[in-house]
């Protein structure tokens, strides 16, 4: 009986198949995106490097290495904890964040900053939480409901 499996393509072509992707050049073996927004940043950046070349000479060379690096860290690079998204996304999230407040339903709630617990499992549950199913309804509460509860 043959043991062999099929053929699993997906790596190779599945969503996140581009980030597998490398790209050689010379003796430098380098992601593909990174490769990619590297030669985007390097074609934007030939202009202000002209620019700056004019004024101070060949030192001018350091911002074209500088906007090459940044656009790699930043349309390439990913944050390391949490979901590891992208540089760029990371901060346009932190600009645009609404801190001290969630939406619970469609009521805003505010969080005060006198007021913070930490909550912690316990280490066994709680008997009095429990809920038998011939307690629950027969039909879903709304959400409206539970909201409300809450504040009762």
């Amino acid at each position: 009986m043959n043991e062999q499996p099929l053929y699993a393509l997906t790596d190779m072509t599945g969503r996140e198949a581009s980030s597998a992707r490398q790209q050689t050049i010379g003796p430098v073996d380098m992601p593909y995106r990174a490769f990619i927004v590297g030669c985007i940043a390097f074609v934007c950046g030939i202009a202000p490097t002209l620019l700056l070349w004019i004024l101070i000479g060949p030192i001018a060379l350091l911002l074209l290495g500088i906007l090459v690096g940044g656009a790699v860290w930043l349309f390439h690079g990913a944050t390391r904890r949490g979901l590891q998204i992208r540089n760029y996304q990371m901060l346009v999230n932190r600009r645009t964040a609404v801190l001290n407040q969630f939406m619970l339903g469609a009521v805003t709630v505010h969080v005060p900053h006198d007021d913070w617990t930490l909550v912690r499992p316990g280490s066994r549950p709680n008997p009095d939480k429990r809920v038998l199913p011939e307690d629950q309804p027969l039909k879903p509460v709304s959400t409206a409901a539970r909201v409300a509860s809450i504040f009762d």
